[in-house]
């Protein structure tokens, strides 16, 4: 495929003006291409695409390692279903490294990895009428070797309880008590290609990063997997 070969374009998102604006953008660069914005959840809705013509679906940055084993064969078994017999699909992975460069990334000088996590509290208060205390948490970044990934808390430095009013909800933690927010899964070749055979897909090609002059990516950090619906 390139750009002159694609005559549609069908982005899916929860926010409905993200997808405005990412179609008016698209359609300005791309002289003569039909974008179809699809509004709706990619763990729920993936039945809303299209089915006319064939088709590539991509997948990209490291959203399949947020999800659970069962969420993620599930979701990759939800997508075969989705797929006819030898059409595509364009995923992106994280893959595998040395844990303690995982780490360092996770808990970084500049705190940026800490007030991505904490912010889940914020948005509970704002958007749901919660009055959780966010200084009262710390964030808690670890490595969980068993399943390769990155399991990110946050971890109460005192007891208190809190009301979610939205939800009609009262929660009490203990000191030292933890909230899961987030986990990140990092992806070995053989095992994500067995996870995708499993839920109806071969490899064709499995492209991996270069490394960069500044160091900061190194030869196989990343992985961009085609496959295709058998």
């Amino acid at each position: 495929w390139s750009a002159d070969q694609l005559e549609r374009f069908v982005p899916l998102d929860v926010s409905d003006q993200t997808l405005v604006d990412a179609a008016e953008m698209l359609a300005e660069r791309y002289d003569g291409l039909t974008v179809h914005a699809v509004v709706g959840d990619f763990t729920q809705h993936l039945a809303h695409l299209p089915k006319d013509g064939r088709r590539l679906v991509a997948f990209l940055g490291g959203t399949l390692g947020n999800f659970y084993v069962e969420e993620r064969r599930a979701f990759l078994g939800a997508m075969a279903d989705t797929l006819e017999t030898d059409e595509w699909l364009l995923l992106g992975v994280d893959l595998s490294k040395n844990c303690q460069r995982i780490l360092d990334a996770y808990n970084d000088d500049t705190l940026v990895s800490d007030a991505f996590i904490s912010n889940s509290l914020l948005v509970l208060n704002r958007e749901f009428g919660a009055d959780l205390p966010v200084e009262q948490f710390d964030y808690v970044p670890f490595w969980d070797g068993h399943e390769e990934r990155m399991d990110l808390r946050l971890r109460s430095s005192m007891p208190f309880q809190a009301r979610i009013d939205a939800l009609d909800l009262d929660v009490t933690f203990d000191e030292g008590e933890e909230l899961r927010v987030e986990i990140s899964t990092k992806f070995r070749p053989d095992r994500i290609t067995a996870e995708l055979a499993d839920a109806g897909f071969a490899v064709e090609e499995f492209w991996q990063s270069a490394g960069t002059d500044d160091g900061r990516l190194l030869d196989g950090d990343f992985g961009l997997i085609l496959a295709r619906r058998i």
